[in-house]
């Protein structure tokens, strides 16, 4: 991204960046809730394995019930879908080091046009981390989306199996 300073006021560029920031932390707040939703979905994925291994093993000897056998295999597979969502990623965050701002560069340049020079690096800097940001979380939000649709459909044919064979 790329544009003139010159065709821009110094409030014109404070409400852009302004604009930038919120729009940032929206991402951030997106990213934690798809991540938080992940959370959630897993646990109710390993309470579902859970009660099918514990069917299983109370059967006592017997012949394998193929539905919570293939119940429990259907939400592992779905649960390893969601496993990126729950290891960290990289997220651009508000704010900026000191260090980037203060340069040499900036110290050669008095006045307002120091100020608008700061603003152009950080609306850059920002539109960077948004951009970076909506992708990590719409890949998020589609294993999420994946995984759902998955473990709700397979479990379906399950039933249906289930109820057909038996």
């Amino acid at each position: 991204m790329e544009f003139d300073i010159e065709k821009y006021e110094k409030e014109s560029l404070g409400l852009i960046y302004n604009e930038a920031i919120s729009h940032l932390t929206e991402t951030f707040k997106s990213f934690r809730e798809v991540t938080n939703k992940s959370y959630v979905t897993i646990g109710i994925y390993f309470s579902i394995i859970s009660y099918s291994l514990s069917k299983l093993f109370d059967l006592e000897y017997s012949e394998i019930d193929p539905f919570f056998f293939s119940i429990a295999i259907i939400m592992f597979i779905t649960s390893g879908i969601l496993l990126g969502n729950i290891l960290p990623a990289k997220m651009t965050m508000p704010g900026c080091k000191p260090e980037k701002l203060i340069h040499s560069y900036y110290e050669a340049i008095n006045g307002e046009n120091q100020l608008k020079l700061y603003y152009k690096q950080r609306i850059i800097d920002l539109d960077t981390g948004i951009n970076h940001n909506i992708g990590v979380v719409n890949i998020r939000a589609k294993r999420l989306r994946i995984s759902i649709t998955l473990s709700i459909a397979f479990t379906f044919i399950s039933f249906f199996i289930y109820g057909v064979v038996v």
